[in-house]
């Protein structure tokens, strides 16, 4: 209770500041991730305890001092997107190589256009969206609702840059009409899943990992990139990968350790391998630049197979809800 009545506090002190131009946001930004480490200790020793884990040739200065990167990182990222859309759209501005991104983007996906992106809780996942549509994409983001006020404000931001938000319970339908229609669908499926996962190696440690994107690419026959926007000073790049889905390599499993999958039928072979992939390139992006990722939440939960989470609902099949968090 206590922490959530912090973040609402938090969160008035950036939506105050979010009429300033972006250098000041920012710097409210770092003094707000700040005023979160020392003074709040806002899960502090779970963010230290998963970068140490997930780092473990580094020593306890090193944990500490990406610890208090990350909480001044997500504080500037939280203030820039308080401005609202209007706003943020200045932060657009400042991303480097759009127009290689996008050339590669629309190559890789085809003449159809159609592609599923999966990214990533790293550098500013809401911004990419934005910047997805600013390039004339049209994005459908998957997402669940948040908890109050932040679904009105989430929501608000997303509809403001034209990115469709699709909610979980809608099913696929919507994907694979927009999929059909040449749309990029963009999911944010990084965290511990409770439904169509597999148990992933992720950055050295077993972790539930929802296997929606690759399922989707798979059965809508579109590819599947791994993307993102990570800063890179006070400026933003692009990342873009694409995932093979049909090749088979390590994906890193643990055993037919899947959940919500049917481990004799092809396509979830090649949707966990394809979800191995896209875990390994996300690695790669973490461990180039740890401060920018979300350690906030606890990503490895339920890790003993005795302990497997437990399905929620009808079954899951290859064209399921793509993921569902909590």
């Amino acid at each position: 209770m206590l922490e959530g009545a912090l973040a609402r506090a938090l969160g008035g002190l950036a939506w105050l500041a979010g009429t300033a131009p972006v250098p000041a946001r920012r710097r409210v930004g770092r003094g707000l991730g700040r005023l979160a480490h020392d003074a709040a200790a806002v899960r502090r020793d779970t963010v230290e305890r998963q970068i140490a884990a997930s780092f473990p040739g580094r020593d306890a200065a090193w944990v500490s001092d990406t610890a208090r990167r990350c909480y001044r990182h997500f504080g500037e990222e939280f203030a820039l997107l308080a401005g609202g859309p209007r706003r943020l759209g200045r932060a657009l501005d400042r991303v480097c190589d759009a127009a290689r991104f996008e050339a590669e983007l629309r190559e890789t996906a085809g003449p159809g256009g159609g592609c599923v992106i999966v990214s990533a809780h790293l550098g500013n996942w809401e911004l990419f969206g934005a910047f997805l549509a600013g390039l004339g994409l049209r994005p459908l983001a998957v997402a669940r609702r948040q908890r109050p006020p932040w679904d009105t404000v989430l929501t608000s931001l997303r509809a403001g840059h034209d990115v469709e938000l699709v909610r979980p319970d809608q099913g696929v339908a919507p994907l694979t009409r927009g999929l059909t229609a040449g749309r990029p669908v963009l999911l944010v499926a990084d965290q511990h899943s409770t439904t169509g996962s597999a148990r992933l190696e992720f950055l050295g440690r077993p972790a539930w990992t929802s296997l929606g994107p690759a399922r989707l690419s798979i059965a809508a026959r579109v590819p599947l990139l791994f993307a993102g926007l990570v800063r890179d000073g006070d400026d933003y790049r692009p990342l873009l990968e694409r995932i093979d889905t049909g090749a088979a390599p390590d994906a890193g499993v643990d055993g037919d350790s899947a959940h919500g999958a049917d481990m004799g039928g092809t396509g979830d072979k090649g949707a966990i391998a394809a979800t191995g992939s896209w875990v390994r390139a996300l690695e790669r992006a973490i461990r180039a630049a740890p401060w920018q990722y979300f350690w906030f939440h606890r990503r490895w939960k339920d890790i003993h197979p005795e302990r497997r989470p437990r399905p929620r609902g009808r079954k899951t099949t290859a064209m399921s809800e793509p993921a569902r968090t909590r």
